[in-house]
């Protein structure tokens, strides 16, 4: 997954170099790890209640973002 968004921002700059960029774009992944009050309801619309989802989804991102080149499953 880190390797799709690395290639995505490298080619939506017109550029094909992503493994020069992968730390940003980890960090720029990372910055998606807490999900907003917006994120969670559009999920779980008119739910009072998220439940695990809000660690579910830190989950997910912090995986993406530790996630090691080549790395498939």
């Amino acid at each position: 997954m880190i390797e799709k968004v690395a290639s995505s921002i490298a080619l939506s700059q017109g550029r094909h170099d992503w493994q020069n960029h992968v730390a940003s774009d980890r960090a720029a992944v990372l910055a998606l790890s807490e999900p907003s009050v917006e994120m969670l309801n559009a999920a779980l619309p008119d739910c009072p209640d998220w439940g695990y989802l809000p660690d579910e989804w830190s989950a997910m991102i912090a995986y993406v973002a530790n996630e090691q080149l080549g790395e498939h499953q």
